[in-house]
């Protein structure tokens, strides 16, 4: 919840000019001071008229990329990111990509609460204007969520309004991810995941 909340923290102030558009695991760093580091805004768009009108255009991860996103909608914005963040969270959690008729964060592991399950439902909501209204707004319901100890029997509440531990160098600086069911994937195929940051 802590590395979530300065990754929501981040997107909001980004959110005042540009979409990242390629939230995932592998773009969240986290240093050795703590501090959480939103990598590569390659593929962001300023949210300007001018820069906003490519249509058909296809741009992200697939696995953690917004409805909208994947048909290629002409106007993407904030509210796609919030959905990758979604993507994120529940794979965090889950320790599995949420696709198809997911079930919901409380079915698959006890101790997760329903405050923390239903702030990701309706991230995870298919179109937009069923998201949380912005990244602060989602943050505040994780982190309230994240108070509850006890499921509830209240069923998933829905939305009414518009609302990745792998090492690298990089000029002496290390960068150590947080993320330790990644850091598992990573460590049990080294050999691919060297290659491919050797080929990057």
């Amino acid at each position: 919840l802590d590395v979530v909340r300065h990754l929501c923290d981040a997107l909001t102030y980004a959110h005042r000019y540009t979409v990242h558009r390629d939230i995932k695991p592998e773009n969240v760093w986290i240093n050795h001071d703590g501090s959480i580091k939103l990598m590569d805004f390659g593929i962001a768009r300023l949210m300007t008229g001018s820069q906003m009108t490519q249509a058909s255009t296809v741009l992200g991860t697939a696995y953690y990329m917004a409805p909208e996103q994947l048909i290629g909608a002409k106007h993407v914005d904030h509210r796609a990111d919030q959905y990758s963040v979604g993507v994120l969270v529940y794979e965090l959690l889950a320790e599995r990509i949420p696709t198809g008729r997911f079930k919901p964060l409380t079915e698959v592991r006890d101790d997760i609460s329903q405050g923390i399950s239903n702030a990701v439902d309706i991230a995870l909501e298919g179109y937009p204007e069923d998201r949380h209204l912005d990244m602060a707004e989602f943050s505040q319901a994780l982190q309230e969520g994240g108070k509850g100890r006890k499921r509830s029997a209240k069923k998933t509440a829905r939305a009414t309004n518009a609302r990745s531990t792998k090492s690298s160098a990089n000029q002496g600086n290390t960068f150590t991810s947080a993320f330790s069911y990644l850091d598992n994937v990573f460590k049990s195929r080294p050999t691919k995941w060297v290659g491919a940051v050797l080929s990057i």
